[in-house]
């Protein structure tokens, strides 16, 4: 009785391309962007979840709630999940985001810089962050920061002259 038990959970090793093997990817798991996906634990699955795009991230946590809804997955997930830096950044390569950098705000490099750091992690793309930041124009959100910032510091000034307080 071992012997069959052993078979039957053993199932008959083959190719991934081909439908009928056990390396295929089961019918539930169609459009996964991770092959053989219900096989995988969560220790294989970690690293091949940081270069997916958020389309396919959504996918992911589609299936795996409506499956196991392994807490570990699920919390790398949610880790992974957000807004794109710049609409349509997904899609990018490398050399377009290369480019789209080149004249990019500060708050678009930090964004850039804090999903790559999540995802894909590319080289080419934090050596652009890192040449712009120095040089990049603030946007027009910080500039309002700014200057709300150097009105309060100069409303605080004011209040210590009226006071005497800034008198030594």
């Amino acid at each position: 009785m071992k012997i069959l038990e052993r078979l039957s959970n053993n199932p008959p090793s083959g190719d991934a391309d081909d439908p009928g093997s056990a390396e295929a990817s089961s019918p539930d798991e169609g459009g996964l962007p991770i092959t053989n996906y219900a096989k995988l634990d969560p220790k294989q699955l970690r690293p091949q979840l940081s270069p997916l795009t958020q389309v396919e991230l959504a996918a992911i946590e589609t299936y795996e709630l409506s499956h196991e809804a392994r807490s570990v997955v699920l919390n790398r997930l949610h880790w992974l999940k957000g807004t794109e830096p710049v609409p349509g950044y997904d899609a990018l390569d490398t050399p377009a985001i290369v480019e789209l950098l080149s004249d990019a705000d500060t708050a678009t490099l930090k964004a850039v810089r804090e999903y790559e750091r999540r995802h894909r992690d590319r080289h080419e793309v934090r050596a652009e962050v890192a040449r712009g930041l120095p040089t990049a124009h603030a946007s027009a959100g910080e500039d309002l920061a700014r200057e709300e910032q150097a009105g309060l510091v100069r409303a605080g000034f004011a209040d210590r002259e009226k006071t005497g307080l800034g008198a030594t």
